[in-house]
C-alpha cells in the first residue's frame, strides 16, 4: 500500500519589480529604479513524515513553512529584494534543460543584466547580485516513527504541483510569466523549467540605444582613445548560446487518477522527473536549491524588445514535493 505524502507551497509569492528605464526606451533590459521584497510562503501537509527545513543555521524542520520565515531568510540574504530581469553567463554551449547553472568564482550563480549598447560578449555585461533572483535552499527529509526513535527512509521527490503564473493586481500590466525560470537541483540532478519549455535564444542583434538600428560595435575604450580607427559598422551580436526548458506541465509527477489520489505514477517516465532521493540516515539530508529569476530573452511579440506594459509586473510561483511512501498496512 502506497500513499502520497506532500508538503505543498502554494503561497509562494514574489513582486517583480521592473520599474522605470533610465534610458527611456523599452529595450530588453529595463533599469530597475524600485526596490520589492520578496514574499514567499509554504505550508505543509498533514502526515508530517516529509519534512523539509531552511538550509542554514537557526531554521528547524517543519512540515509548515511560513511566509514570514522565507521572508525573514530572505531579507537576511539580502536575496530577491530587487528582481530585475537577468540571464546566466553561458557559452555557445547554452544552457541545457538538465544542466547545472554556471557559477562565479564564489560558487554564486553567475547571471549577467543591463548589457552595455555595442559591447557583445557576456564578460562585458554587467553582473546580477543576488538581489536580482531568488534562492531558496532547502533540506529534506523522510522520517518514520519507530518503536523508539525516528527511523529515516530513502525515498523518491518529486514535484506534484508547479505554478507560474500572472498575479492579478488590478493593474495594465502585461503578462509577464512566459519569462520565469525556476531551476531547481540537488548537487548532481538539475532541472530547467519553464512555463511553456522550449529553447530560448539566449544572443542576438539588439537596439540597445534606441536609434532604430541593430547596434554595431563600439570603441575598447570610452572615448575611443585607444583605437587607431573606428569599429566596423557591422551589427554585433550580443549574448551567447541558447537555453532549454521543460514545460511545467511535463516536469509534474502524475497521480494514478491525475488528480491528487493515493500515490503517484511508478514508472520510467516518473523516474526522469525526479528531484532527487531523502537519505536513510539522521546525519545527512537531501539538499535542494531553487533557483528562481526572470529570463531578459524571453521573446513577447516575436521580439526580445519589451514593451513598457511590462514593467511592474507581478507573478505567482508555488511548487508542491510529493514522495511515494511505503506504509503499514
Amino acid at each position: 500500500m502506497k500513499k502520497k505524502i506532500i508538503i505543498p507551497a502554494f503561497a509562494l509569492l514574489i513582486g517583480a519589480a521592473l520599474a522605470g528605464s533610465v534610458t527611456g526606451t523599452a529595450a530588453w533590459y529595463q533599469y530597475s529604479t524600485k526596490v520589492n521584497g520578496a514574499f514567499i510562503g509554504a505550508s505543509g501537509g498533514a502526515s508530517g513524515n516529509l519534512n523539509m527545513r531552511i538550509r542554514k543555521e537557526g531554521y528547524g524542520w517543519t512540515t509548515f513553512l511560513a511566509k514570514e520565515t522565507i521572508r525573514s531568510y530572505l531579507n537576511s540574504e539580502s536575496c530577491g529584494t530587487n528582481i530585475q530581469p537577468i540571464t546566466p553567463a553561458v557559452d555557445e554551449n547554452g544552457l541545457g534543460k538538465d544542466a547545472a547553472l554556471p557559477v562565479n568564482a564564489q560558487s554564486a550563480p553567475d547571471f549577467c543584466l543591463n548589457p552595455v549598447p555595442g559591447k557583445g560578449p557576456y564578460s562585458t555585461w554587467k553582473r546580477a547580485t543576488k538581489a536580482n533572483y531568488v534562492v531558496i535552499p532547502l533540506q529534506l527529509r523522510y522520517v518514520k516513527q519507530g518503536a523508539s526513535e525516528l527511523e529515516y527512509k530513502a525515498e523518491k521527490v518529486y514535484l506534484s504541483d508547479l505554478v507560474l503564473d500572472q498575479r492579478t493586481t488590478g493593474g495594465t500590466t502585461s503578462d509577464i510569466s512566459d519569462a520565469l525560470r525556476f531551476h531547481i537541483s540537488n548537487g548532481t540532478t538539475s532541472h530547467l523549467i519553464s512555463k511553456n519549455g522550449g529553447t530560448t535564444v539566449t544572443k542576438g542583434q539588439l537596439d540597445l540605444d534606441g536609434d532604430g538600428s541593430p547596434d554595431s560595435a563600439r570603441a575598447s575604450d570610452k572615448y575611443g582613445f585607444n583605437d587607431s580607427s573606428a569599429p566596423a559598422a557591422t551589427p554585433i551580436e550580443y549574448g551567447d548560446g541558447n537555453q532549454i526548458s521543460y514545460a511545467k506541465a511535463d516536469m509534474i509527477a502524475a497521480s494514478r487518477d491525475g488528480l491528487n489520489g493515493d500515490d503517484l505514477v511508478d514508472d520510467s517516465a516518473t523516474d526522469a522527473k525526479l528531484i532527487g532521493t531523502t537519505v536513510a540516515n539522521s546525519s545527512s539530508f537531501l539538499n535542494v536549491d531553487i533557483t528562481i529569476w526572470v529570463e531578459g530573452w524571453q521573446q513577447f511579440s516575436s521580439s526580445a524588445i519589451w514593451a513598457d506594459s511590462f514593467i511592474g509586473s507581478d507573478f505567482n510561483i508555488g511548487f508542491e514535493f510529493a514522495v511515494n511512501a511505503e506504509v503499514d498496512a
